[in-house]
């Protein structure tokens, strides 16, 4: 049985929480909610792997680097045959450093400055300008397989 002095004390509470909700002087308006930003979209110059860099490697390369011998640079085993490899023929060095051109091998291979050998590829699919821009972009973003 809830006596009349439980009662009192109920409103009393009740009636101190409307006046407390009705009363706060730092209320400016009503509670807006902002929607969660979406994640920044990767720069627009973003270098993809699959779609950039293997095909030119498909291309250019696997000729002299098929799928046997020490770098095979097959379509399925690209990426992990590059990317923080040792050079067989200049190690302890590696194939690609990611964010770190003048440590991969591969980067100075394809702009010929023959600090490690022969300058890559050969001949007639020697790489233009752009490609070796592409492959150069492509380490710097982090040699990321996308």
């Amino acid at each position: 049985m809830i006596s009349s002095r439980n009662i009192s004390k109920l409103m009393v509470v009740m009636l101190g929480s409307v006046l407390f909700l009705c009363s706060c002087t730092k209320d400016s308006g009503p509670v807006r909610v902002f929607p969660t930003p979406p994640p920044p979209s990767p720069p627009s110059d973003t270098v993809s792997f699959s779609n950039d860099v293997q095909p030119l490697i498909q291309v250019k390369c696997w000729v002299c680097h098929p799928a046997s011998g020490d770098l095979d640079l097959g379509i399925d085993s690209t990426y992990s045959q590059l990317v923080n490899v040792e050079a067989s023929s200049w190690a302890p060095a590696l194939r690609v450093v990611p964010f770190d051109t003048a440590e991969s091998v591969l980067y100075h291979k394809i702009k010929r400055d023959e600090v490690y050998g022969l300058a890559m590829p050969p001949g007639v699919l020697t790489l233009t300008e752009e490609e070796q821009e592409l492959f150069t972009k492509w380490i710097l973003q982090g040699a990321l397989n996308n």
